[in-house]
């Protein structure tokens, strides 16, 4: 048996303290259980309460837990492009801006993770596709994508490795996710940064 009773509540409460909580959940699992007791006491009758063997709760998750299925679903998606292209596969990189706005955008305490997949297309999954399909991504390369002015996204593409600076998130599991030495990100002048503007 599985309820959403209590979510209601503890959502308004969120809403109420969101913003004050560095981070962390603005409740404890504490007040969250204490909440979701006092609805299901409200709507189920005591007989039916002493039936139940064991209660299990869902708490809101935090923004260390958002941090990670954010990196969790980014690490996907390069696995999905890895296993469609194999040998003619490239490297993500994400900026630190983008990755920190596709976290503000996509994900909340309130409501999880619902828009995550939704904003990484829109981010990245969109432009990639159109790079993709103009053959602009050479094999072996790295696509670097970062947030621009206007709600744009900004790529740039290397062929050289030497290069990578370290205010990106990498996903290739070979690197680790492991930035290495930082690099001026204009680069050279023939190779201009990509500037794509979004649909809204």
């Amino acid at each position: 048996l599985s309820s959403n009773l209590g979510a209601k509540q503890v959502n308004d409460a969120l809403r109420d303290k969101i913003g004050f909580s560095d981070g962390k959940n603005p409740l404890s699992n504490k007040q969250i259980k204490a909440i979701v007791e006092r609805a299901a006491k409200k709507h189920f009758s005591s007989e039916f309460m002493n039936r139940l063997d064991e209660i299990a709760y869902y708490y809101p998750l935090n923004d260390e837990d958002l941090r990670k299925i954010v990196n969790r679903e980014l690490e996907l998606l390069q696995d999905h492009y890895n296993n469609r292209l194999g040998t003619r596969t490239f490297m993500l990189g994400v900026g630190q801006e983008m990755f920190d706005h596709i976290l503000k955008t996509g994900t909340s305490p309130e409501f999880g993770a619902r828009e995550l997949k939704r904003k990484i297309y829109r981010y990245i999954t969109q432009d990639i596709v159109q790079l993709l399909n103009s053959n602009e991504i050479p094999t072996g390369s790295v696509v670097l994508m970062n947030r621009g002015k206007d709600d744009e996204t900004v790529v740039r593409i290397l062929t050289d490795y030497s290069e990578l600076p370290d205010n990106y998130w990498f996903f290739d599991r070979v690197f680790n996710s492991s930035p290495p030495v930082v690099r001026d990100e204009d680069g050279p002048d023939d190779e201009a940064p990509k500037r794509r503007k979004k649909k809204s």
